[in-house]
């Protein structure tokens, strides 16, 4: 932590989702996140893309894997951005290629995407 903005705002995000949906909480319009904090890791998210080095880094890929995450704690709903989110670390995987993914931060990133990589191939 620390390294990355994106990152860091994304990890913030899951950590409120995580904890509200332990406590069985939501916020307004029925959102597993603050709204507030899921705004600032998309804000974080899209600065990060806008620059190449950062938007092809380890970091911004594992960001757009955590947001994924804080949409599946959401539950189905219809306005859920799960698809979006992983459709976009699919294709940020793809961008970086196969010689990127050989650190361990980088391979447990890429297992964690496993089965959306392949359901997203089904679609």
């Amino acid at each position: 932590m620390g390294e990355s903005p994106a990152l860091d705002a994304a990890a913030a995000c899951l950590a409120n989702a995580h904890s509200n949906t332990l406590r069985n909480q939501r916020s307004s319009g029925n959102q597993v996140a603050d709204p507030v904090l899921y705004l600032e890791a998309l804000q974080r998210l899209q600065e990060a893309l806008a620059e190449p080095k950062t938007g092809m880094s380890i970091h911004t890929l594992a960001a757009t894997t955590l947001l994924g995450i804080v949409e599946t704690l959401g539950g189905l709903r219809e306005d859920s951005k799960y698809l979006s989110h992983a459709g976009g670390t699919t294709k940020l995987i793809e961008m970086r290629g196969p010689s990127n993914h050989f650190d361990e931060f980088a391979l447990d990133v890429l297992r964690s995407q496993r089965d959306h990589l392949i359901a997203l191939e089904w679609k």
